[in-house]
């Protein structure tokens, strides 16, 4: 019997890939083979030095079909499904595109799971599907929803990844950029406050749920939020800088905090901070009201095609 183990990581030139590709490339015992998939030939070439337990692919969330041979010449036993359109202001500035690959594109790369004998399948969703307010959030939220149908073959489960420290559109990249430059730092609203966690301790995260999760999990992490105006003045005081902070108003949809989760919903797991979710969000009435706010953003023969898909009337 083969043994060996193939583990898939789509999005895996995005920040949180590459560190979780190159965390794994230091600990050669965890797999036997990796297969990374991005969309640009270039970018993946100058990431990643050709080695003897690493293959490199291209394939693009925007068409799906671009995975089939990936997964037909390899056979993954494991995914770690990264490719998606993460950010809120992303997402909402292509709501449609952000649906269809975050929602159907997700939707097709199951299917092939299925059929090519994955085991394992875990899909990296977001903070932003708590309580969601935008198109990103949303299309993850259905996501979520979307498994919980499903039979377990493969077991698939998510993760919802809050802030990664310094990576492309991290408020502490942007920060670090503005102060550089000696501009003011620019927040949106002095009440705001998010979660934030380091790309390794994200890339510990992904492990522990792949290995750890069963069918229909839903991971979080718990760790407390830091108030932006804080996290602002101290990076300004470590700077040295006189740097002035300026508040331009918060984007509509976009929320204040991120909201920790009572007790009672969720169940702290050995991974420092990392929790399973135990409620159950995902009723018809909640996913309704999650359906309702791509009215206006995305067309309407769309959303009836997501309703089919859950099975919501």
């Amino acid at each position: 019997m083969n043994n060996s183990k193939t583990l898939l990581i789509t999005g895996a030139c995005g920040f949180v890939g590459r560190n979780l590709t190159n965390y794994l490339l230091a600990n050669k015992d965890i797999f036997d083979k990796i297969v990374v998939c991005c969309r640009d030939d270039k970018a993946a070439q100058t990431l990643y030095k050709p080695q003897q337990r690493l293959i490199i692919t291209r394939s693009n969330l925007n068409n799906p079909s671009s995975y089939l041979n990936i997964f037909k010449t390899h056979t993954p036993t494991h995914v770690i499904h990264l490719a998606a359109i993460a950010r809120f202001k992303q997402g909402e500035e292509a709501p449609l595109e952000t649906i269809n690959s975050n929602f159907f594109g997700t939707i097709e790369l199951l299917k092939m799971a299925r059929q090519y004998g994955t085991k394992k399948f875990l899909v990296a969703s977001s903070n932003l599907a708590r309580n969601p307010k935008g198109v990103t959030g949303v299309s993850k939220y259905l996501t979520e929803a979307y498994i919980k149908t499903l039979n377990p073959v493969p077991e698939t489960f998510s993760i919802r990844l809050p802030n990664v420290m310094d990576s492309p559109g991290a408020v502490t990249l942007l920060f670090k950029n503005q102060i550089e430059k000696g501009l003011p730092i620019t927040i949106t609203d002095k009440r705001m406050s998010r979660k934030f966690v380091t790309p390794r301790q994200t890339a510990k995260d992904l492990l522990f749920a792949l290995n750890t999760g069963h069918h229909t999990d839903v991971f979080i992490n718990n760790k407390p939020s830091t108030p932006i105006v804080e996290l602002a003045e101290k990076m300004i005081k470590q700077s040295k800088k006189d740097i002035l902070i300026r508040f331009v108003g918060k984007r509509p949809g976009e929320k204040l905090e991120e909201e920790d989760y009572p007790g009672d919903t969720i169940v702290l797991t050995s991974e420092n901070n990392l929790f399973r979710l135990i409620e159950n969000q995902h009723t018809p009435k909640n996913i309704l009201k999650a359906i309702g706010l791509l009215n206006g953003k995305v067309p309407e023969e769309t959303i009836n095609k997501i309703k089919a898909v859950l099975n919501i009337k």
